[in-house]
């Protein structure tokens, strides 16, 4: 069974092994995008492959549907794509024709999943980790422990939480006011 929660719940009643899995790490990715777009495309690119692995994430997803940009767009060069993502992450990281394969979805569905005191402690514990440190007047320690189960904050106790970088861009451009045409 696979679950973006920790499931210690299910563990804990009919046991089991849990296995967490991270973000890939630098050359997983790299090795990514050379298994689905090919050695000789990447390697014309190397230093833009590892930035779109960089900006992705580094989240199978995320890789996957830049890749899939990539390949049904033979002529876009990998830097291009890299600079094209980077002006709306995560929102670009989505396939109009699969709805499934989008980052956006995938973090929308689980914070709807989230009970809203929670849902709103995270966003605003996303706004306090915006500069990059720790926040200054972080939720209760079972909060974040609620957060770390529902797969929002990484790591814990004895080290300190930190959020993904594309899940606080999200979280960041949630908590925006709505922008009004004009």
């Amino acid at each position: 069974m696979t679950s973006r929660r920790g499931l210690a719940g299910l563990v804990a009643t009919h046991g089991g092994v849990v296995h967490r899995l991270d973000t890939l790490g630098e050359q997983e990715s790299y090795d990514l995008l050379v298994a689905t777009l090919g050695a000789e495309r990447v390697g014309q690119e190397p230093d833009a492959a590892r930035e779109l692995a960089r900006i992705c994430g580094h989240f199978p997803l995320s890789l996957r549907i830049a890749a899939a940009r990539l390949l049904t767009r033979p002529g876009l060069g990998i830097a291009d794509c890299v600079s094209w993502l980077a002006k709306d992450l995560p929102a670009r990281l989505s396939l109009a024709d699969e709805p499934l394969m989008s980052v956006p979805q995938v973090f929308q569905a689980a914070l709807r999943r989230l009970d809203p005191h929670l849902c709103e402690a995270f966003l605003l514990l996303a706004a306090q980790f915006e500069g990059g440190g720790n926040p200054d007047s972080p939720p209760p320690d079972e909060v974040l422990e609620q957060l770390a189960d529902a797969g929002f904050v990484e790591e814990g106790p004895p080290k300190p939480y930190r959020i993904h970088e594309l899940l606080r861009i999200y979280a960041r451009q949630l908590a925006a006011p709505a922008r009004t045409p004009g």
